[in-house]
């Protein structure tokens, strides 16, 4: 996840090669329409990953939900020579380690499947410590272009075309769970309203962080958890790393009428808003509410550990979630679209 104030421009043009047909009649109709599909490239993290075409190179890319603007690793941007150019300096974008990203590139072709967007502008950073084979990420910039289709328990992803009648998307179950979202056009994150140990909780989707965290603010005001009471060791066994102060099993976090059970999650403080105030220090605007420059602060980011057990279709147009536990229903996608 990146938390931005501002970003370089990523404005592009979408062609979707052999679909225009398919569009249109969708678009009289309530059926689904496919516009790509992948299976899920293995991760060690469990996050998911897909073959995206860089001006005809394949790379992985992870799909990020809680990304602000698409990026490119260093090492690919390096490995493809491509030119990098410095970010405007008034613009600031942060990591949500606090790492700050200050280059881009512009490239001549991104292709997800059969969908192609030109001069596409992607911020570069250090590359995945977790997972090195990681090219980039896909970020609502790209991905809310489409409704996204996770089906975690088959490992599998559809890209559909928005093109279809609201509420008629879940194929694959008779009983779901709805979760209205909100979405700005500056950052595109999914906003939602969950309950997390029966509390209205603000909360980001973000498939591109393998655990769900919770900043130490909200962690104290709302549930009466401090720094001394958490575990001090993650899921897997390893070590607490700062910014992260340790780790709390809740009881419940539900999605509508869809609960998880026993979440795990990190307790952290916020280290991008600490990162944009030293990057800020000395603007006398930083304290102005109305005019000064902000950072996003750190709502309740959930990760791949919760979303992995469930199926969720988001459906960008509409700003709804439709949800299912994984492997729910056993009813087949719909067919892809026919191309020329």
């Amino acid at each position: 996840m990146i938390l931005v104030r501002t970003a370089i421009g990523t404005a592009a043009v979408l062609l979707l090669t052999g679909l225009w047909a398919g569009w249109a009649s969708a678009a009289d109709e309530c059926h689904l329409t496919r516009a790509a599909e992948f299976t899920f490239a293995p991760s060690s993290t469990a996050r998911v990953g897909i073959p995206v075409g860089i001006d005809g190179h394949e790379e992985l890319f992870l799909v990020d939900t809680g990304g602000f603007v698409s990026m490119i690793a260093a090492a690919t941007a390096q490995k493809l020579d491509l030119h990098q150019k410095a970010v405007n300096p008034n613009v600031v974008a942060l990591m949500a380690d606090g790492t700050r990203l200050d280059h881009y590139v512009t490239i001549g072709t991104l292709a997800i499947g059969p969908a192609q967007l030109h001069h596409r502008n992607l911020l570069v950073w250090p590359g995945s410590k977790e997972d090195s084979s990681t090219g980039g990420t896909l970020a609502p910039d790209v991905l809310g272009v489409f409704d996204l289709d996770f089906d975690f328990a088959a490992r599998h992803l559809n890209f559909f075309l928005q093109k279809h009648c609201p509420g008629h998307v879940v194929y694959w179950a008779s009983h779901y769970g709805t979760v209205p979202f909100t979405s700005s056009k500056v950052e595109g994150w999914i906003r939602v309203k969950v309950q997390l140990d029966g509390k209205d909780v603000g909360a980001i989707l973000d498939t591109g962080a393998s655990d769900t965290v919770l900043g130490a603010g909200q962690a104290e005001s709302l549930f009466g958890i401090v720094a001394d009471s958490l575990e001090k060791t993650m899921a897997d066994g390893s070590a607490i790393t700062p910014p992260d102060l340790g780790v709390h099993r809740f009881n419940t976090l539900s999605f509508g009428d869809v609960t998880v059970g026993n979440p795990f999650i990190v307790i952290t403080r916020d280290a991008a808003q600490e990162a944009y105030e030293r990057h800020n220090r000395g603007n006398k605007l930083l304290s102005d509410p109305l005019n000064g420059p902000a950072a996003v602060g750190m709502p309740l980011i959930i990760g791949m550990n919760v979303l992995s057990k469930l199926h969720l279709y988001i459906a960008y147009g509409e700003k709804m979630l439709y949800v299912t536990a994984a492997g729910a229903g056993q009813a087949p996608p719909p067919p892809a679209a026919a191309s020329d």
